[in-house]
């Protein structure tokens, strides 16, 4: 998504993505897919703000080719090297991003909800999460930096409009 300058040409970056899918020869009548989106992208923030609206847009740019479909559009996009959420002050973001991440109390509280979810889990989905303590850790990790760059994504200072199809 590195090439995407604004949101017309992140749609046509999909749009080649998945036009490329379609005319690939394959034996399937139909093919279902999860598209990725991924890299260094200015579009980084808006993209996670957005992405249900972005997933529409696929679904929508896929019922133009004969046997696509999208399951799920999946974000793993980042801000630029030395770019951070101008709409948000340094100090709040660094809290969300570092300061949460080593709070001794919500590792605690998160490894407590975690096996309460798995105790409540069908057997065949109790390893979600791991097989011992250190891939309990690493996924709980995981979690915590997607959902604070999530968290961070949605909140805004001011009133922001956004559904005019341009930068807000």
């Amino acid at each position: 998504m590195t090439a995407a300058e604004d949101w017309p040409g992140l749609l046509q970056l999909l749009e080649r993505a998945l036009g490329a899918a379609a005319r690939a020869p394959r034996p399937e009548e139909h093919l279902v897919l999860r598209p990725r989106l991924t890299g260094a992208s200015a579009l980084a923030w808006r993209i996670a703000r957005d992405l249900g609206r972005l997933a529409q847009e696929a679904e929508s740019l896929a019922s133009g080719h004969a046997g696509l479909w999208i399951d799920k559009l999946e974000n793993a996009t980042h801000a630029p090297d030395g770019a951070g959420a101008e709409h948000l002050p340094d100090e709040l973001s660094r809290i969300v991003l570092e300061d949460l991440p080593q709070d001794a109390g919500l590792l605690a509280a998160l490894d407590q909800a975690m096996a309460e979810l798995q105790r409540d889990l069908p057997a065949d989905l109790a390893g979600m999460f791991g097989d011992d303590e250190g891939a309990a850790a690493r996924a709980r990790a995981t979690l915590l930096s997607e959902g604070s760059a999530a968290l961070l994504s949605r909140l805004t200072l001011g009133n922001t409009a956004s559904g005019s199809g341009e930068e807000a």
